[in-house]
């Protein structure tokens, strides 16, 4: 409930639900939030306008932030508003066309991490 920090708030979905709905109710036609983990498909159907996930915090490989995308497509999100976790990537060209690969052509994560191998080695 209230006694929540900050820190655990951004993870619980009944908090992000709420803030992305009231962000629709005073107008927003779309909403960039974080992604949780569980339940994120109830943060969605909550709110009448597309959300997008933000980065959050750097993912520590180029694989979990293909499934962060992922998962959060499944859960309803339209897209992504990331910084750090493409561009601090070791290989942000390969990443980026696998999370293209998500987004735009429904690839699965096997398939997206497969795209961004064939992308680090076709720079080497």
């Amino acid at each position: 409930g209230l006694g929540k920090t900050n820190e655990e708030k951004k993870k619980d979905p009944r908090f992000i639900a709420l803030g992305a709905r009231v962000c629709a109710e005073h107008g927003a036609d779309i909403v960039k939030t974080y992604y949780t983990e569980t339940d994120f498909e109830k943060v969605v159907a909550g709110c009448p306008v597309p959300i997008m996930i933000a980065g959050g915090p750097k993912c520590e490989t180029d694989l979990d932030t293909l499934n962060m995308v992922y998962g959060s497509l499944q859960g309803g999100a339209k897209g992504i508003v990331m910084g750090r976790n493409v561009w601090q990537s070791p290989h942000p060209e390969a990443l980026l066309s696998a999370v293209y690969g998500l987004i735009h052509e429904n690839m699965s994560v096997k398939e997206a991490a497969e795209l961004l191998e064939h992308g680090k080695n076709s720079k080497a």
